[in-house]
């Protein structure tokens, strides 16, 4: 093959050089079908150059020819090459952000596609873990001898245990993959905006936490955990949130303006909607809206999640004929109102339905069975609950809990309903109200004067 060089100039401050190397070029018994492989560092420094090498196989030895795309354009073809063939691509990186390089290969008429994501930053890079001179062993070390802009970078390996780990620099916090740079049972929580946060399993009550700020993204994570996923909390807005992977929880949220995509939740989509309206949502692993209208969710079946459904500052919305299982809370409305909840099934839930600011919702023809607290009401008024069931066959000793619903400040109509078997007089739900002259709680009930005398079938 000829030895030349050829260079592609397509930013004048992004430059890549492909050349043969020599050598002999070992390939993996497990890589023989692989047929074009990328090979190279992927966290590294902007303005510097750095080389990576491409590997062109072909078990039977034809030729193959290659071009490649670093900036959005595909170089032209070149070649041909022989088989097992290894190139060496030169590349100075303009600025910072992730970039993927991209090759493929032609060999008779068959295609190969090769990519490889390359995040470049600015600042200098800290190492946790590995076996490098100076490395650190703890991630939180490495974050407080970090300086803002600075990268921390974590080796494959399991941390955590006794380490709480407070972001509180604008840093990047990366791991080397997702499925091998494991936290585990290590709270996260950041303090400052400007952060990012990608590449690592979290696991065992390891979460994230965002305490009332913004401009942080957390992008591409296993999150595997049973108390604890990704908590964004009030006044958090302007987040990222992308490519995660939750298992047996997901995510908590408490803002504006915030980007969530590409996330999923126990296999399936978790749905986020912020401002929209005229919407089915039918397939889900958890859902989010924020200041929507008339969106209807229908026939999900979500569990082992914090919060199945949750809707903040929404309007005239539906959530029916919905399984809802096993979750921290079922469904939470949040200064929503008008909305209606009605054919769904609550079961073994903490909380299955809870309201705070609710007002002038219809909830109506659930079933609600075995929750710790089947309905909680925090200054929630004028809701209409009618035809439900209403299943407590535990017995828990809560502060002024009866029939497992937890009312305060709250005031309500009860039409009808069935309250776990026949009763011949009305039903008493108790809670208080905030009398706001004295500033003093006093007792309160609401009353559910006709009750069913068997449960509905629903």
């Amino acid at each position: 093959m000829k030895n030349k060089l050829f260079g592609i100039f397509v930013c004048i401050l992004l430059i890549i050089t492909v050349l043969p190397a020599s050598g002999t070029v070992y390939i993996k018994e497990s890589q023989l079908r692989t047929k074009l492989i990328i090979d190279g560092p992927t966290l590294e420094k902007v303005g510097v150059p750095y080389n990576y090498t491409i590997y062109l196989i072909d078990p039977e030895n034809d030729t193959l020819w290659l071009r490649i795309n670093y900036d959005g354009e595909w170089t032209p073809w070149i070649g041909p090459y022989p088989s097992y063939e290894k190139l060496i691509a030169s590349i100075t990186w303009p600025a910072c952000g992730v970039y993927t390089i991209q090759a493929e290969a032609k060999c008779n008429d068959s295609y190969y596609y090769a990519s490889l994501k390359v995040r470049i930053v600015d600042g200098n890079i800290l190492y946790v873990g590995g076996d490098g001179p100076g490395n650190y062993s703890r991630i939180q070390d490495a974050i407080d001898n970090a300086t803002d802009g600075d990268t921390v970078f974590v080796y494959n390996g399991t941390y955590g245990l006794t380490q709480y780990i407070d972001i509180y620099k604008s840093i990047n916090l990366i791991g080397e993959s997702k499925i091998n740079t494991i936290i585990n049972g290590s709270h996260i929580s950041v303090n400052v905006s400007e952060v990012l946060i990608s590449g690592f399993t979290l696991q065992n009550y390891s979460g994230i936490q965002i305490n009332n700020i913004g401009n942080i993204t957390i992008t591409d994570n296993i999150i595997n955990n049973y108390l604890t996923g990704i908590n964004i909390l009030f006044f958090s807005n302007n987040n990222t949130i992308t490519n995660n992977t939750f298992f047996n929880f997901g995510l908590t949220l408490w803002g504006y303006n915030n980007l969530i995509y590409n996330n999923t939740v126990n296999g399936k989509p978790l749905v986020y909607l912020e401002s929209a309206s005229d919407k089915i949502i039918d397939y889900a692993g958890q859902v989010i809206l924020i200041d929507c209208t008339n969106v209807t969710i229908d026939n999900l079946e979500l569990s082992i999640v914090d919060i199945g459904i949750q809707l903040y500052e929404c309007t005239n919305c539906y959530v029916k004929s919905n399984v809802l299982s096993s979750n921290a809370i079922g469904v939470f409305f949040i200064n929503s109102t008008s909305n209606t909840i009605s054919s769904n099934i609550f079961l073994n839930n903490w909380i299955g339905l809870l309201f705070i600011f609710g007002e002038n919702n219809n909830i109506s023809g659930n079933h609600f069975e075995n929750d710790l607290l089947n309905v909680v009401l925090q200054s929630s008024n004028n809701n209409l609950f009618s035809k439900n069931n209403f299943i407590f066959n535990r017995t828990y000793l809560l502060y002024r809990v009866r029939k497992n619903i937890f009312s305060i400040d709250s005031d309500n109509k009860w039409k009808g309903n069935y309250w776990n078997r026949a009763r011949l007089l009305p039903v008493l739900i108790w809670g208080n109200r905030l009398i706001k002259i004295i500033f003093r709680s006093i007792p309160w009930l609401d009353v559910d004067w006709n009750p069913a005398q068997e449960p509905y079938d629903i």
